[in-house]
Parts: C-alpha cells; structure tokens; sequence
C-alpha cells in the first residue's frame, strides 16, 4: 500500500477516536455501577446476574476479562453500564444508538438557569427511553425497544434493556448530557452539550468541553481504580451537607435532569463567563495546539468540576441501586 494512503487511513483513524463522544468515561461509569453494586440487597445481586447472563454479549463482554478475586456477579454488573458504549465499535450495526445517551434542553450563555419546558426535537433521547427500558426491564409487557435484533429471545431482550439502564441512569448523571448551549454568533443551533466548544485543561492541547466532563478525574481504567475511586466516595461524600441522601431517593427522571442543567449551567458554561472558542477540525489531529482564543480552564474550575463529577458518581450510583432494589426485590 502506498506510503500516503497508510498515512491517510492512520489520519482517519485519530479523527474517529477524538470524535468519539461519551457520557461518563469507562472509569466514571464503572465507579457508578460500583456505588450501585454495594447498595443492592442479596437478593437483587442474584436476580440480576441472572438477567445479565442471558445477554447476547455475556461471554463476549460482560464476564469477559474478570479480574482476580473480584465476584462475577459484581464484574457484570459493572460492566454492563458500559456496553452501551463498547457496542459503538462492535456489533455497531445491531445495537448502537447515539441518540438514546443524551437529551438537549437550550441554555443562553448568563441565563436563568431554569430546565426549559421542551428540548430541542429529539424523537427518541434519553428522558424518553430510560422509562421504556425500566419497563422493559419491570416485564409489564409495556412495549418494547426498537433497533433491538429480531433473533433475540424475550430473555436477551430484557437483559439488553437492563443494560440501557444502567448506562441511561450514567449519562443522565453527566450534566452535559441535558443540556445544548445556544450562541447566535457561534451555535445557534447549539453546542451539541459542549461537544462544539474547546478549552484546554493542562499545557496546550485542546479539549472539547463535553470530554473533559466525561472524565473529570482524568485517572487510569482499572478494577483497582474504580474501587479506590468508590472507597474515596464512601469515606468522604462530596457534599457540604448530609441532605443529598433524600436527593438520592428521588426515583424522578425529569429532576435528574433539572439537576444537571443547573450544574452545567454554573460549573461548566461558568454561569456564562466561560470564553466560548470553537472546536476546529486541527485540532481532532494529534499533537495539535489550542489557538489563543481557547480558555485554559483555572486550578478553582477544576476543583469544582471534580467536586460535581464525585457527587453524580454518588447520586447516580444510589438512584441506580434504589432502581434495582425496587425492580428485583
């Protein structure tokens, strides 16, 4: 193959990976299921590996590189809230739906932040299937999930939905999943949940606003991390006061939501002080340098960020476990 043509494809290459989006990173939504994992009864622990070993991706995915002493129950339970996003890259054309993950409800850069009343058109997001998969999940014989093979049993089908649960109530707890900043200059359509906005964090490498919130914590992917990541939340809640247990158990979709709109609004758009440089395509290549325009984010942005990154590991792994407890009790 000429030396160009491998240079091409390898340049492709590095813009897929940098385009990728994700809600929570591998590390964000492993530590969740861990949160949630230790919050369920016996019982449920039981009844739901026996959901998820019925999932078409069991073998391939969710039991798959187990580590050492670590329960199998525990290691599906918190792979699963990943599969959802290791099926962008496999089994892709079967089961992969990008607009499931997130919700956009407009917000003007100084605004109130106030939830509006509708988001933009979205047909199907993720305030829409959550409840579908819970039901799913539930066995109500409400509906059904569409994309889903036809080959599936009802079996694979339900441990499928169990498994958009898990990923949903994550990316439901990732504020730049709910939320399209709109700048008539520069988004007027929206910022796409600042996958449209740079900013750089360390040195000058620039970094879309939404990855950066993907993950905050900016640590390695291990069983041992997630672990530490999980003990750190237990010993040292993230929360000034004792109040966010009730906040915990509020079952309420839509408040989740409300939740994370305001936390964008201050943390990450910066209650509208946030200097807004568009995201260019230089800089999906790799070693590329921010322009001068792009905002170094301050040492007290990212203290605070990482402060709201523990506190939705916590609430989203708590209302997860409720979920589960109440669907398998």
């Amino acid at each position: 193959m000429p030396r160009r043509s491998i240079t091409l494809i390898a340049l492709l290459l590095v813009i897929a990976c940098h385009r990728a989006a994700f809600a929570f990173n591998e590390l964000g939504h492993s530590a969740l299921g861990k949160v949630a994992y230790d919050g369920l009864t016996p019982a449920a622990r039981a009844a739901i590996h026996g959901v998820l070993k019925n999932h078409p991706h069991y073998g391939d995915y969710l039991a798959a590189g187990k580590p050492a002493g670590v329960d199998a129950e525990e290691w599906a339970f918190i792979r699963a809230g990943t599969w959802a996003d290791w099926v962008r890259s496999n089994h892709r054309g079967d089961y992969h739906q990008g607009d499931w993950h997130y919700v956009n409800y407009p917000y003007r850069m100084g605004q109130e932040a106030t939830l509006p009343d509708e988001p933009f058109a979205q047909p199907k997001n993720i305030l829409e299937r959550l409840p579908l998969a819970v039901a799913m999940v539930a066995g109500d014989g409400a509906t059904d999930l569409l994309g889903f093979p036809s080959t599936l049993t009802a079996e694979q089908r339900r441990a499928v939905a169990l498994t958009w649960v898990f990923h949903l109530v994550g990316d439901l707890h990732q504020p730049l999943h709910v939320v399209a900043m709109v700048d008539d200059a520069k988004f007027p359509a929206g910022d796409q949940g600042g996958n449209l906005v740079a900013v750089v964090v360390t040195g000058t490498t620039p970094l879309k606003l939404h990855a950066y919130w993907d993950g905050v914590l900016r640590r390695p992917m291990s069983y041992a991390e997630v672990a530490t990541v999980v003990g750190e939340l237990a010993s040292r809640p993230p929360f000034d006061d004792a109040g966010w247990t009730t906040a915990a158990d509020d079952p309420d979709f839509k408040k989740w939501a409300e939740e994370g709109y305001k936390l964008a609004a201050k943390y990450a758009y910066l209650d509208g002080a946030l200097p807004l440089a568009s995201w260019r395509s230089a800089y999906d290549l790799a070693g590329a340098v921010a322009g001068p325009d792009v905002p170094v984010l301050s040492e007290a942005v990212t203290s605070d960020a990482k402060k709201i990154y523990r506190q939705r590991l916590l609430l989203g792994g708590r209302r997860l476990a409720n979920q589960m407890n109440a669907l398998f009790p």
